[in-house]
């Protein structure tokens, strides 16, 4: 009976570990090495290294909010501040 069992498990584990590694290949193929990937990847490289050559000190900020905390911390005349932007643009620009 056990080694009855100890086959089926080792079996299902079988099974189990060549699904996950066929999807883990499958998965990083379309998605590390397809060609629009490789191609977002490179404009992405080429991008910096225009904002590195052109704009050395341009500042860039991750998060909407960051950017729009930065903003507010330095404005110098007192009073409303009011934002007339794109729909969903999700910052000032």
């Amino acid at each position: 009976m056990k080694r009855w069992l100890a086959r089926k498990v080792d079996g299902l584990l079988d099974r189990s570990f060549e699904r996950l590694s066929k999807k883990v290949v499958r998965e990083y193929f379309f998605t590390e090495l397809h060609p629009a990937t490789l191609l977002l990847r490179e404009a992405q490289t080429e991008a910096a290294a225009y904002v590195k050559e052109r704009m050395p000190q341009a500042l860039y900020f991750l998060d909407r909010l960051d950017l729009l905390r930065f903003a507010m911390d330095r404005i110098s005349i007192a009073g409303m501040v009011l934002e007339f932007g794109v729909f969903k643009g999700k910052s000032i620009s």
